[in-house]
This record gives C-alpha cells, structure tokens and sequence, in this order.
C-alpha cells in the first residue's frame, strides 16, 4: 500500500540588475498507517475537482445523495433509493470529505429527501487508496433510520453515490470505529462502486505453463485474471467463491497461457473476517481437504494470498481449517501471510 505525502513545491526567481537568486520552499504534511490527516488527503488533487468551482470562484457546487422520501418520479435503475442534491458550500480543496460532512449535516429541504446519517456521526479517518475511499466513522449506531435491509441500503447508496462523483474514487469501503460497518442485516465487506454497475474481482489460479516446467513467474505458480460479477455488499467472500469455482471455460492468464484451479474439490467457507484498519488482516476459515503435496500447497498459498491482497487495506492473509492451523502435511500456515 502507498500513501503519498501532499508536497508543494514554491520556487521563485528574481532577477535585479546583477543580482540573481533562487529559493526553494518544501513543506510535507504528516503521514501515518492509516493516511494522513484528512485535510492534507495525498489522494486529492486539488485540481481534480476544479469543475465544481462556482463562477465566482469562492464556491462550489456539491452533489449529494440524501434518501428519496417521495419515490415518485424518481428513476430507481438510476438512483437505487437515493435522490441527488446540489449545494453550494465554500470552495476547498478536499471536495469530497466536505461532501460527506455536508451529507451528516442532512438536507436543507426535507420535504423530497431525507437525511440517511446521524447529525452527530464522527469522521475518525478519510483518505483515498488506490482509487478506494476510506471512510471510518464514529458513532453508535450512524443510521437514521434502522429496521431493516432498506435502511441499510440507502445508507450505503447514500455515501457511494455521492463520493464516487468525484473522478478520483472508483469505490468506496466504511468503516466503524476501525471495523467494517455492519448493521445486522448488512456488512460492507470490501470496497463498493455504485449498486448499478458491475464488480470487477482480481483473481488467481494455477497457471499452467509455470506448473509443467515447474518455473515461477511474476506470481509463483498462479497468474491473475479479471472477473465481472454482479454487484454485492460482500467481495471478500467473493473473491473465495470464485477461487472454490476455479477457472471459467476460455479463462486465461493475463500471458494467455491456460489456468487450473488452485484449490482442492470440495472445499468450503465457514467464515471470512474482515480486517480492521489497525491490522489489515483478513481471516478465511475452510472446512475440507488440504491441498496434495508440495506444489499444490504453494499455488493454495499463493492463489489465496495475491487474490485477498488486490484489495487496498488488506496486506495479508491468515487461513484456519475448522477453526484450527492450517496444516496440509508439508507447511503449516500459523501466523499472517503477505505478498
């Protein structure tokens, strides 16, 4: 994971009669594991969000998604159960953490949308990774509204819809005091694009070039692939699925070379944990049978390993079997794995 520090460089040249002089003035914000203080983002560009920048230039224009209380003329494929919002707020260069503010404050009109956050909700953390927006709240129950897989999802709608406006967030994953958020009813296990589009998973299986000569390449034993999927509050537990699933028919490496799976028959999930923001680990636990031999528990490893890790804030990867060590005959997996 790479977070950059915001850097401004300020030169200046001045030139008077024979005197000539240079001076350079560097100034880096702080940086800590989980990204630095949210109003010096690296991940923002101030420029990135030039567009919204009102004539005046002292304003600009935000979108927000609030929840839509009529459910009239609105176009649900479109939306979901959401309505956008214009607002116009003090220009800043941190847009879309200003956007999430303003959607905790609520809607100004309430008569066609309504507020989807508590009005005392707490930004802990908000940074961009790799095109994912991290957002970790603080509070003990941030829904307005609570009852059932509804509220949930226009909560989730809400905050999705309004940060991937801006070009620079792709999907977004919320957090809770540092754990993922979750209600009861749903759990937004991985980051999430907007409800209306596909997701697109990173995966890897066995390749079978490199198990035949029984030379690694750039990832071991396995190379990646990408697969679409329907859209779904779970990728974590999709990204096992379609590992149990293995290769589709006509699936190739990104070298074009053929895959195999990388896990055994008849493996099974019991349980994926997400990880927390202080760790980044993510958790599987399997029931079945180990992988066969030396090789077949390399390409599991890997296979598993550079699948979870394509996920920002996941750097490694623990795996039980019924609760207890892995252990496959050749290699037991007792502490956190990484790339």
């Amino acid at each position: 994971m790479k977070v950059i520090s915001k850097v401004i460089y300020l030169s200046f040249m001045v030139v008077i009669f024979l005197i000539f002089s240079i001076g350079c003035n560097l100034n880096e914000g702080p940086v800590t594991d989980l990204g630095p203080d949210p109003d010096l983002d690296p991940g923002i560009d101030p420029g990135d969000n030039q567009d919204l920048v009102d004539n005046n230039g002292d304003t600009m224009t935000l979108t927000l998604y609030f929840q839509d209380v009529t459910q009239s003329d609105h176009d649900l494929e479109q939306f979901g159960l959401v309505i956008p919002v214009e607002k116009k707020v003090s220009k800043s260069d941190n847009a879309p953490k200003i956007a999430l503010e303003e959607l905790i404050k609520g809607p100004e009109d309430k008569t066609t949308a309504g507020a989807v956050i508590q009005s005392d909700a707490k930004i802990l953390d908000f940074f961009i990774i790799e095109g994912t927006c991290v957002v970790n709240l603080s509070h003990g129950f941030p829904l307005v509204e609570t009852g059932g897989k509804k509220e949930s999802q226009v909560f989730m709608e809400s905050i999705i819809m309004t940060l991937t406006e801006y070009p620079e967030i792709h999907n977004v994953w919320v957090f809770l005091d540092g754990e993922c958020w979750e209600d009861g009813h749903m759990v937004w296990a991985g980051p999430l694009n907007r409800p209306m589009d596909t997701q697109s998973l990173t995966l890897y299986f066995g390749e079978d070039e490199a198990i035949i000569t029984g030379v690694q390449g750039q990832y071991g034993f396995v190379s990646p692939i990408e697969r679409e999927l329907e859209w779904s509050t779970t990728p974590l537990i999709n990204v096992m699925e379609q590992l149990i699933k293995g290769p589709l028919p006509g699936e190739l490496s990104l070298e074009q070379n053929s895959l195999s799976p990388s896990l055994p028959d008849n493996i099974s999930i019991i349980s994926i944990t997400c990880p927390r923001l202080e760790d980044r680990v993510v958790t599987i636990n399997l029931k079945g049978p180990a992988p066969s031999g030396t090789l077949g528990g390399s390409i599991f490893v890997q296979s598993i390993v550079y699948s979870f890790t394509e996920f920002p804030l996941v750097d490694r990867v623990m795996v039980l079997s019924e609760g207890k060590t892995w252990d496959d005959g050749h290699s037991t997996w007792d502490e956190p794995i990484g790339r």
